[in-house]
C-alpha cells in the first residue's frame, strides 16, 4: 500500500545520502543533513532536523505505538509491523481457534 511505496522512496533517499556520506577526499567525508518528517536520523549524516507533521497516522503506526515500538525509519516499521502481526497469528494459532481446527474447534 502507501506505507510500502513511501518506504521505498525513502529508501532511495537514505541510499544516496550514504553513498555520499561515505565518499572520502582528502580524509573528510561529506556532512550531511537531512530534513523531513520522520523522526529518524542515518547513521552516517552529521545532523537531522524533523519537521511536525499534521498527517493523521498509518493504522500500522498507531498499532505499534500503543505497543510501545514505533521507533525508526519507514522499513523498520514496517517489519516491526509484520513481526508484531506474526506473533499476535501465532498466538492465536497456538491457542486454538474454530478456524485452525485446535483445541477452541
Amino acid at each position: 500500500g502507501r506505507l510500502a511505496a513511501l518506504t521505498s522512496a525513502e529508501n532511495a533517499a537514505c541510499l544516496s545520502v550514504n553513498q555520499a556520506s561515505s565518499i572520502q577526499s582528502l580524509g573528510a567525508t561529506c556532512e550531511s543533513l537531512t530534513v523531513g518528517h520522520n523522526p529518524f536520523k542515518l547513521p552516517l549524516t552529521n545532523a537531522a532536523v524533523f519537521l511536525p507533521t499534521h498527517r493523521p497516522r498509518f493504522i500500522c503506526e498507531q498499532i505499534l505505538a500503543e505497543e510501545n515500538k514505533l521507533k525508526g525509519s519507514s522499513g523498520a516499521l514496517l517489519g516491526a509491523y509484520m513481526g508484531l502481526r506474526s506473533a499476535k497469528s501465532d498466538a492465536t494459532t497456538r491457542r486454538g481457534s474454530v478456524f485452525s481446527g485446535g483445541p477452541g474447534r
